[in-house]
C-alpha cells in the first residue's frame, strides 16, 4: 500500500473500520481452529460422533462469522474505492476541461488509458490494499501469539520464517515495481500509437503506406507483450517462493509436533490446534503476495492521475465576469502559442481586434495556425506570450469557465456522445424543455430525419447506438449551438468533409445561426468569403492580412496567391 493512500479523504476511517473487523476476524480464526481440533480429537479417540457435534457446531459458527466479516470488509473497501475512484475521475475530467485538449501531453491514447483502464486498476488497488494490509498486520500477530502460548518451539519456527518471507517479498516487489513502471509506459505508448494509427489510416491508405505501417504496429505490440511477460515472470517467481517457504515452515512445525507426540511429550488436542493454526499464520502474507502484482498497475495509474491533477494551470487570474454584446471588443496583442512537446510556435505574434457581432473568416494554408487560433479563442490553449484585452480587462489566457460559457463551438468532426438524440442536442443546456430541443432540431434541419426514426428523438446514437452520417453529426452540433443561444460562435472547418448538397443546406442553416453573434470560423472554403465581414489571413503562423475580402484582394499579394491556389485545387 502506498503511503499516499491514507492521505485520501475518508481513507483513515475506512481503514480503521476494517482494522476493527480484522481483529474480530482473527479471534474467529483462533476459535475456528480450536473447535475443529476439539471436534476431531473425540473421533480419533473413538468416543463417538455425538461427542463431536457440539464442537463441530461451534466450528461452523466461527467459520461462517469469519467469512461474513470478510465479506463485510470487502464491501466496505469496495464502496470506498468506488467512491474515491469516482471522485478522482471527476477531478480528472474537470482538470482536462480546464487545461483544454491542447495540454493533453500524454496523447489521446494515454488519456484514455488513464481515464478508463487506469482508474479501474486504481480502484482494484485501493480495494485490495484496504483489505489485505490490516490482515497482514493483525492476523499473524494474533495467531502467532496463540501458537507460541501452546508450543514455544512451533512459535519460534513461525516467527523466524515470517521475516524471511517479508524480506523476500520486498526484494521481489522492488523488481516487480520496476517492471510494472516499464509496462505502464509501454501501455501508454501502445495506446497513443494505436489511436494515431486509426486517425491516420485514411491518409496511410491514400499514400500507399498502410501495409508498411503494419510493421510499426507489430513492433510496438511485441514490445508491450515482452514487458507484460517479463512482469508475469517476476509475479510467478514471487508467488512460488512465498508458497514454498510457507509450506516448508508448516512442514517443519508438523514434524516437531509429530515427534513430540511419538515420544509422548505432548497431547493431541494442543498439537492439532497448533497444526491447524500454522497455515493461517502465513495465509495473509501469501494472499498479499499473490495480489501485490495485481495492484502495481493500479498504484502507477493513481500516481499518474495525481501528477496530472498537480499540473500547473494558467488560471491564477480572477474569474472573468463578462457578457459579450455588440459593443464588446477582444484585442489580441502579440499572441504566440507553442504546443506541448514542440519547440516551434504554432502562432507567432498575432495581433487583431475582434468586436461586436462581426462575421470573421480565418483563412490560410494547412499548418498556418487557423485551428490553433480557434482553440486559443475557445479557451482550449494558453498563450505562450502576449496578452488579451476584453473590454479593457487584461488577460493572459481565456481558460476560464466564465468565457467558455459564452461560446458555442462547432468543430470539423463534432463528438456524438453515447445517448439519445435529445441528450446530445441539449448537452450545453440540460435544463432545456422538449419544445426548445425540437425547435433547435428543426432549425438545424434534423426534424425530418428524427421523424423517420422508430423512437424519434429518444433514439440512441453514438457509442454502441445507431450510426449517423457526418452531415447528421454536424446538424446535431448546429442544433446544440441554436439551443445554447451563446453570443460567440467558433467553427473549425464546419463543412469540410460534406458532400455539395449537404454542405449547401448546412451553410444556409449556419447563416441563420450567425444572427446576433460574433462568428469566427477557420476554413479554406472560398464560398464563405461572400458571407463574412472580414478575413484574418494567416501565413506561416503569422497574420499576413486583415481586412474585408475585397480589401485584401486589392492589397495583399499573399492572399491573392492563396485564392489562386484554392481555385486551382478546386478545378
Amino acid at each position: 500500500m502506498g503511503k499516499d493512500l491514507l492521505a485520501y479523504r475518508g481513507a483513515k476511517a475506512c481503514f480503521s473500520w476494517i482494522t476493527v473487523l480484522t481483529l474480530i476476524q482473527a479471534g474467529m480464526i483462533v476459535m475456528q481452529a480450536y473447535w475443529l481440533a476439539r471436534a476431531i480429537v473425540p473421533l480419533f479417540e473413538q468416543q463417538g460422533v455425538p461427542s463431536a457435534l457440539a464442537p463441530a457446531a461451534w466450528f461452523t459458527a466461527a467459520l461462517v462469522l469469519r467469512y461474513l466479516l470478510q465479506s463485510w470488509k470487502e464491501a466496505l473497501a469496495a464502496s470506498y474505492a468506488s467512491r474515491l475512484t469516482g471522485e478522482k475521475r471527476d477531478a480528472l475530467f474537470q482538470k482536462i476541461g480546464r487545461l483544454g485538449p491542447g495540454n493533453t501531453v500524454r496523447g489521446t491514447g494515454g488519456t484514455v488509458t488513464t481515464f478508463v483502464e487506469g482508474m479501474s486498476q486504481f480502484q482494484r488497488y485501493v480495494e485490495l490494499s484496504l483489505v489485505k494490509i490490516p490482515g497482514v498486520l493483525i492476523i499473524p500477530v494474533v495467531t502467532g501469539a496463540v501458537v507460541l502460548s501452546q508450543d514455544i518451539r512451533s512459535g519460534v519456527v513461525l516467527f523466524t520464517a515470517f521475516p524471511i518471507l517479508i524480506v523476500f517479498m520486498i526484494l521481489l516487489g522492488v523488481a516487480a515495481k520496476a517492471k510494472a513502471n516499464k509496462q505502464w509506459h509501454s501501455y501508454q505508448l501502445l495506446s497513443n500509437h494505436f489511436i494515431d494509427s486509426v486517425r491516420g489510416l485514411k491518409t496511410l491508405v491514400y499514400l500507399g503506406k498502410a501495409r508498411g505501417h503494419e510493421q510499426n504496429i507489430r513492433k510496438v505490440s511485441e514490445q508491450y507483450r515482452k514487458a507484460t511477460m517479463s512482469t508475469l515472470k517476476v509475479a510467478f517467481l514471487s508467488s512460488f517462493a512465498l508458497d514454498f517457504f510457507a509450506m516448508l515452515s508448516v512442514a517443519v512445525v508438523a514434524v516437531f509436533l509429530g515427534l513430540n507426540l511419538i515420544e509422548g511429550q505432548g497431547e493431541l488436542l494442543p498439537a492439532l490446534f497448533v497444526l491447524i493454526m500454522a497455515p493461517e499464520f502465513f495465509m495473509p502474507v501469501r494472499e498479499l503476495g499473490s495480489d501485490f502484482h495485481a495492484t502495481l498497475d493500479g498504484k502507477e495509474a493513481g500516481a499518474a492521475a495525481e501528477q496530472w491533477l498537480a499540473e500547473k494551470e494558467k488560471n491564477q487570474e480572477p474569474e472573468l465576469q463578462h457578457e459579450w454584446t455588440d459593443q464588446s471588443r477582444l484585442m489580441l496583442k502579440n499572441i504566440s502559442v507553442t504546443h506541448a512537446g514542440s519547440e516551434a510556435n504554432a502562432l507567432n505574434e498575432v495581433s487583431a481586434v475582434l468586436g461586436g457581432f462581426e462575421k470573421i473568416m480565418i483563412a490560410g494554408d494547412s499548418g498556418s495556425g487557423k485551428s490553433t487560433l480557434i482553440h486559443l479563442l475557445a479557451g482550449f490553449l494558453p498563450a505562450s506570450n502576449g496578452a488579451m484585452v476584453i473590454d479593457g480587462e487584461w488577460r493572459t489566457h481565456l481558460q476560464q469557465e466564465g468565457w467558455r460559457q459564452q461560446i458555442a463551438y462547432i468543430p470539423q468532426h463534432p463528438h456524438i456522445f453515447a445517448g439519445t438524440i435529445e441528450e446530445n442536442i441539449c448537452m450545453n443546456k440540460p435544463e432545456a424543455s422538449k419544445k426548445e430541443v425540437n425547435d433547435a432540431a428543426r432549425q438545424a434541419g434534423l426534424s425530418e430525419w428524427i421523424k423517420s426514426l422508430p423512437k424519434k428523438e429518444m433514439t440512441v446514437v453514438g457509442g454502441g447506438g445507431r450510426g449517423i452520417s457526418g452531415g447528421q453529426g454536424q446538424r446535431i452540433a448546429i442544433a446544440r449551438a441554436f439551443l445554447s443561444g451563446r453570443p460567440i460562435l467558433l467553427m473549425d472547418e464546419p463543412t469540410e468533409h460534406l458532400d455539395i448538397e449537404t454542405e449547401y443546406d448546412i451553410k444556409q442553416r449556419l447563416k441563420q445561426l450567425f444572427e446576433g453573434k460574433l462568428v469566427i470560423m477557420a476554413t479554406h472554403r472560398m464560398h464563405w468569403l461572400n458571407d463574412v465581414d472580414r478575413v484574418i489571413f494567416l501565413k506561416e503562423t503569422r497574420v499576413a492580412g486583415d481586412g474585408s475580402p475585397e480589401g485584401l484582394m486589392r492589397s495583399s499579394a499573399a492572399f491573392q496567391e492563396w485564392i489562386r491556389m484554392q481555385r486551382r485545387e478546386a478545378e
